[in-house]
């Protein structure tokens, strides 16, 4: 009989102790996030959300995308109005959330170039930079993918 309630005791014991130290890692984790990182992705999606209706072309990606695609000079040439959504360190784990946040947005026939680096597609990257938030709904998504929980 004690064995049994030992047993119960300690399991509960456990259960509250990694519950607590999931709990407190997300919160640290949500908290001690570096807000002025990913400043610039944000306030790019925001500017975006506000302005959709004036663009017929978007670019999505990393620093291969916002440095090789000028909107101002394929624009001149393809007669389009473009706007580069890319930013450095953007790596795919940031830019689906953040590509999320602006699908709802996009005109039916907006032409989106979205390029994925081949970083995203190695091991060694299991690390997720704080470019763009990924939000809460993606972490358990990024989890059993392999990433990190920081």
């Amino acid at each position: 009989m004690f064995a049994k309630t030992l047993k119960k005791s300690i399991v509960l014991y456990l259960l509250c102790i990694t519950m607590f130290l999931f709990l407190t890692n997300i919160f640290l984790f949500y908290n001690t996030y570096n807000q002025d990182s990913n400043t610039y992705a944000v306030s790019k999606i925001e500017y975006y959300r506000q302005h959709y209706n004036e663009y017929n072309v978007i670019y999505v990606g990393d620093s291969r995308t916002y440095c090789g695609m000028d909107p101002e000079l394929l624009d001149k040439l393809l007669g389009t109005k473009s706007l580069n959504l890319a930013t450095f360190a953007h790596w795919f784990p940031t830019q689906y959330p953040s590509f999320q946040d602006i699908v709802s947005f996009i005109p039916y026939k907006t032409i989106v170039v979205w390029s994925i680096g081949h970083q995203n597609f190695r091991q060694v990257h299991k690390i997720i930079n704080t470019t763009y938030h990924i939000g809460f709904d993606n972490l358990f998504k990024y989890l059993r993918l392999g990433y990190s929980l920081n």
